[in-house]
């Protein structure tokens, strides 16, 4: 289906756009049925998809499991702190069919974790698949003491078997779905 819109309507969603890879579809789901982008369904190859929104994803986390009160810590888009807890995300963009997700859990993001006094967790992230790993940090760093590098820790979960492939870890008590 196509639809001709004139261009007041156009910069109209232009300027509601909330990102430069919001579709027409995606602006105008949000205006006029409410989305806010944590799943948006769009044709792609014949067949509907859900597509979710990271930023929000990680919010949506952080609000309804967590309980709120987190701000950024520095420059991380990702790294977030409350009175009483830290947190670090991940996020894997599955767009297509894969069996492996992939992470890197960046030195520096270690160092604010390791460094913190509060309970630590790092959340390897699906927000496509709406899935979550949420893995405590001292167990994290006990787990990835062998393959910690200067560039970080190369994460690979097999999600279809929960395991960890380079540590042949199973992670399944940690997996969680956000619906």
């Amino acid at each position: 289906m196509q639809l001709e819109i004139d261009d007041e309507i156009y910069q109209h969603l232009l300027k509601n756009a909330q990102g430069f890879d919001e579709t027409p579809e995606i602006v105008l789901r949000r205006l006029l049925l409410g989305d806010d982008a944590k799943t948006i369904h769009t044709r792609k190859g014949g067949r509907t998809m859900v597509q979710t929104d990271t930023p929000g994803f990680v919010q949506r986390i952080l609000n309804e499991r967590l309980g709120g009160g987190f701000s950024t810590i520095g420059r991380y888009r990702f790294l977030f702190q409350s009175d009483n807890r830290i947190v670090y995300f991940q996020n894997f963009r599955d767009e297509g069919n894969y069996d492996n997700w992939w992470y890197r859990i960046v030195p520096k993001a270690f160092i604010e974790l390791e460094k913190s006094t509060k309970p630590a967790a790092i959340y390897l992230t699906n927000p496509t698949s709406s899935v979550y790993y949420e893995l405590p940090f001292d167990e994290f760093k006990e787990k990835t003491a062998s393959i910690k590098t200067d560039r970080g820790i190369e994460v690979n979960i097999n999600h279809t078997t929960n395991i960890w492939t380079s540590l042949d870890w199973d992670i399944r008590e940690y997996k969680k779905v956000l619906e």
